[in-house]
């Protein structure tokens, strides 16, 4: 990801409280480092199907949509961190994208 910046979302869904934070990579010893310095263990845990994402069952109620074939099941989505990238992304509309450092597409 040459040229490009990796910015990390969490969502607590009851509060609607989101944190983003820039990592130097998607490396699941960065994601969970990140994820249980945010996330009380046991909580619920909803994420895609990212390698970095897996082995998180052993501290939390960790569950996983495979967007290749849902989006949802139940409760089990990331539609709400989503439109916080939507939402975000909005922000820059317009906006020449070499002026920002951010995986803007």
């Amino acid at each position: 990801m040459v040229g490009r910046v990796v910015v990390m979302g969490l969502l607590e869904r009851h509060t609607g409280e989101a944190r983003t934070k820039v990592i130097v990579d998607t490396t699941k010893a960065t994601l969970h480092a990140e994820i249980h310095a945010n996330v009380e263990a046991g909580a619920d845990l909803y994420t895609d199907t990212h390698a970095g994402a897996q082995g998180l069952d052993t501290d939390y109620v960790h569950e996983t949509v495979t967007h290749l074939y849902e989006y949802v099941r139940g409760a089990v989505h990331t539609n709400h961190l989503e439109n916080c990238w939507m939402r975000f992304k909005r922000c820059y509309h317009g906006t020449r994208k070499a002026n920002i450092s951010l995986p803007v597409r």
